[in-house]
């Protein structure tokens, strides 16, 4: 009788922490499962859980937004030399230096290839509190939309 009990009890507290830890990683996406605040591509940018929204908009105007995994975003200010570099066959590397938006909000600069494709490569480079990050972001890739081609 008493080693049925301790089986029960061993049993309930398995399945309670087995739940604990579900209802844990229940509220928070996967990486590339994040919502976008700003209209753009959420994407991890390195192992501290960084985040960057890439939003691309006419006139090939680029804003760079950033958070934490937990979608709390971070001042802009806090990161710098932030650049994206945009590479494609046969072709050089552009380089977009952004700048600090007025209200310091984000990250924001226009310019970059007329034309891009799936085949587009788009790095975002920056520092964040002294700390080099650099990221290949798919940010034309086949299945998101080509706004930037649009925006002849």
């Amino acid at each position: 009788m008493r080693k049925t009990k301790l089986r029960w009890l061993l049993l309930m507290l398995v399945a309670n922490c087995t739940m604990a830890t579900a209802f844990a990683y229940a509220g928070h996406p996967g990486h590339e499962e994040h919502a976008s605040k700003h209209g753009g591509k959420v994407t991890p940018i390195d192992a501290v859980d960084h985040h960057a929204e890439i939003v691309v908009k006419p006139n090939h105007e680029y804003n760079i937004f950033f958070s934490n995994s937990s979608q709390v975003d971070m001042p802009a200010a806090k990161f710098a030399n932030v650049a994206l570099i945009f590479s494609k066959p046969g072709a050089p590397p552009q380089t977009l230096t952004l700048q600090l938006s007025d209200d310091g909000e984000y990250w924001t600069g226009t310019g970059g290839p007329q034309t891009t494709s799936a085949q587009t490569i788009v790095k975002l480079d920056c520092s964040y509190m002294g700390t080099a990050i650099s990221k290949n972001i798919p940010l034309f890739a086949a299945a998101s939309a080509d706004h930037h081609a649009q925006s002849k």
